[in-house]
């Protein structure tokens, strides 16, 4: 709705400022030719002023430059009335780039050269109401339609009186107030409708631009019937003035009517007139729009295959043209029909791509340095024009020039998105790492604190059953010692569990550690002598959680291998990096064995599974009477 008001508004000042101007109906020839022949300054002044008038919406940039040419010739001469015209240009053409804040600016500069109140100054105010609307400061907005509605109830310019009327009838609208907007838009539907202003050319546009907002507000107060009527009367009246594109607004209107009203099928039919009218008009980005609508339409409707193909030729347009915010309205509309057709992967893939354009959108650095580069580029523009006007000659080297600014500033652009793309990136993926890592320590947390605490008080209770039925029920003894026996090792398990989980034992040096602990604790009591060596770059080394539980798993168990069965009285613990490679030798000199023979139960087939898992290779080197080589080689990150 915002996006019509808009666009309605632009035409309906155009239309009418145009239609009073003295040299409005001046073709581009005629002016050129005045242009290059006059020597009245007051009057190329004038002239620079009326052409820049007519090319601001279409060609900003240019209009600003031939105001500004005027706005030079009127400084020199002081002529005061092409002064304020002169900054009325470059307001209105400022408004028309987007750029709401410049164009108060010029529009407040013209109350210096007001000499009284005049309906020249009710259109400032006018304008500045406009530029407050389009920032979303309906108050300030209404307090200036407010000056320059008083004005013109004593300036008798009744066309102006009508599109100010309008503009309090949309903001009362979106106020809430439908009983004051309703007599504003009547009030300015009789002024257009007067027969004073026949020979007004635009007077069937300004009429339609009415009907189709008071279309709007029947829309907001759910009374279809009378929206949909005054949306027709509208186009009827686009139609006859051959205003292509409200005409297209207007269809938009009336297939928003159907869709509210659930008439799937003729809402679909009417956003298709418009999608047609637009894409006759060039226009892409309302192109996809009015696809956006369709697909939003079918999504409704329960049509889901038909609304992904509506939305991804109107997804394929917005990335074309660069409109992120319409992008936006298309990935949420993909997540919804995704999530209702229960494809619950897809749905998250385009909840990811909403939230992440959201928050690009969002960051203030991009959005400035975006419009920063875009005045950049249409400031080298406006030099290049100034070029084009001397010569034919110097209009085709300009033209080489913009095309090469043209390219710096794209790739300029391109390279701003991908530096603001990348740390919209590295933020998200920093804050998954820390979920993650959260979430480790909270596991690792809730396992120490509640099953361990549990797995210590079954072994203390199983410890004092035991004692206490000793003589009584000597047969328990032995269930009993086993629970006891069990609970120790699952907590031995649980412990191992919750030191991999960690993320604060991910350095080698952490996990180094552990293995000569539990070591030691082996080897001391078989009275084996323990020798680890390792480079010290290792200690900083970084291994992923589930590599760093395999890891000391796989060591464990060739300690407790080597002291149980190899009768050695030394063992070799050895450890290196080489390359993207981390190698761990267990070398014994005890008894050996036949690898060939071995029993399962020795636990070495689990050995090598956790190595496989990794890509890695375990390596066993033994026979009977020469010790053991275990080497156990794994690629690190």
């Amino acid at each position: 709705m915002k996006r019509k008001i808009i666009f309605l508004i632009y035409f309906q000042f155009c239309i009418i400022t145009f239609a009073l101007k003295l040299f409005a109906q001046l073709n581009t020839d005629s002016l050129r030719h005045i242009l290059a022949t006059s020597t009245d300054k007051e009057q190329l002044s004038f002239t620079y002023n009326d052409y820049a008038f007519q090319l601001y919406r279409i060609q900003p940039d240019t209009a600003i430059f031939y105001a500004e040419k005027a706005l030079a010739i009127a400084l020199e001469k002081d002529i005061t009335t092409q002064i304020y015209a002169a900054y009325n240009v470059i307001g209105l053409a400022s408004q028309a780039k987007g750029l709401y804040q410049t164009s108060l600016d010029y529009f407040n500069k013209q109350f210096d050269y007001f000499t009284e109140e005049s309906p020249d100054m009710a259109k400032a105010y006018h304008n500045i109401g406009v530029s407050y609307r389009f920032m979303n400061n309906n108050s300030a907005s209404l307090e200036n339609e407010l000056k320059a509605l008083k004005i013109l109830e004593t300036a008798k310019d009744s066309l102006t009186m009508g599109a100010v009327f309008q503009s309090l009838a949309n903001l009362y609208r979106d106020l809430g107030d439908y009983d004051n907007s309703e007599k504003y838009i009547l009030r300015s539907i009789d002024i257009y409708s007067s027969s004073l202003y026949t020979g007004v050319h635009s007077r069937k546009s300004l009429l339609a631009g009415s009907y189709n907002s008071y279309g709007n507000l029947f829309q907001m107060k759910k009374e279809m019937s009378k929206a949909i009527k005054n949306h027709k009367i509208a186009i009827d009246l686009y139609n006859e003035a051959g205003d292509l594109y409200n005409k297209a607004i207007g269809y938009e209107n009336l297939g928003d009517d159907y869709a509210k009203m659930g008439d799937h099928e003729e809402a679909i039919a009417n956003y298709a007139i418009a999608k047609e009218i637009f894409r006759q008009l060039n226009s892409g980005t309302d192109v996809g729009y009015e696809l956006y609508k369709i697909a939003d339409v079918l999504n409704t409707s329960g049509q889901y295959s038909r609304s992904h193909q509506y939305a991804d030729s109107a997804l394929a347009l917005f990335t074309a043209n660069k409109a992120d915010s319409y992008r936006l309205e298309i990935y949420k509309l993909k997540y919804e029909t995704y999530d209702a057709e229960n494809n619950s992967a897809s749905a998250l893939a385009f909840y990811k791509k909403y939230n992440e354009l959201k928050d690009s959108l969002n960051v203030e650095k991009q959005r400035t340095e975006l419009v920063r580069l875009k005045e950049e580029f249409e400031t080298t523009k406006k030099e290049q024009q100034i070029i084009l006007l001397e010569t034919e000659n110097a209009l085709k080297d300009k033209e080489k020039q913009e095309q090469i600014v043209f390219r710096n500033i794209a790739i300029a652009i391109i390279g701003a998105g991908l530096i603001i793309g990348f740390l919209v990136w590295n933020r998200y993926r920093i804050k998954q790492q820390l979920k993650q890592l959260q979430m480790r320590n909270n596991i690792a947390s809730d396992l120490h604190d509640d099953v361990g605490s549990t797995l210590s008080s079954i072994r203390m209770y199983s410890d004092i059953v035991s004692n206490q039925i000793k003589d009584k029920s000597p047969e328990s003894i032995p269930v009993l010692e086993k629970m006891s026996n069990n609970s120790k090792e699952m907590i031995e398990s649980m412990s191992d569990i919750v030191w991999a989980i960690k993320p604060s034992n991910d350095l080698f040096k952490n996990i180094e550690g552990r293995m000569f602990n539990f070591a030691t604790e082996l080897c001391n009591a078989k009275n084996i002598e323990l020798i680890v060596q390792k480079t010290q770059a290792l200690d900083n080394l970084k291994i992923p959680m589930e590599l760093r539980r395999d890891l000391y798993l796989i060591f464990k168990e060739a300690i407790n291998n080597t002291v149980k069965y190899s009768a050695c009285t030394q063992l070799k613990v050895a450890f290196e990096k080489t390359n993207s490679q981390l190698i761990m030798q267990i070398i014994d000199n005890g008894k050996g064995f036949n690898t060939h023979e071995v029993k399962k139960g020795n636990g070495l087939g689990n050995m090598k599974h956790r190595a496989f898992a990794h890509n890695g290779k375990l390596d066993i080197q033994s026979a009977e009477g020469t010790g053991t080589t275990i080497t156990f080689i794994i690629p690190i990150p």
